[in-house]
């Protein structure tokens, strides 16, 4: 992407295999309360969405 000149905003993160709370690239935060953590499949998305 970015040698078609994409600008990158955002990176995401899900839990492994978008189930439990097993995390690789650390935790999605919640925006509103950042001492609790968003997880499942759309952790990531959700989290940039309601920030």
């Amino acid at each position: 992407l970015k040698s078609s000149g994409a600008v990158l905003v955002a990176k995401l993160v899900t839990g492994s295999l978008a189930y439990d709370d097993i995390w690789f690239g650390g935790r999605t935060r919640n925006p509103w309360n950042i001492d609790e953590f968003s997880t499942g499949s759309s952790a990531g998305p959700a989290a940039s969405t309601s920030a």
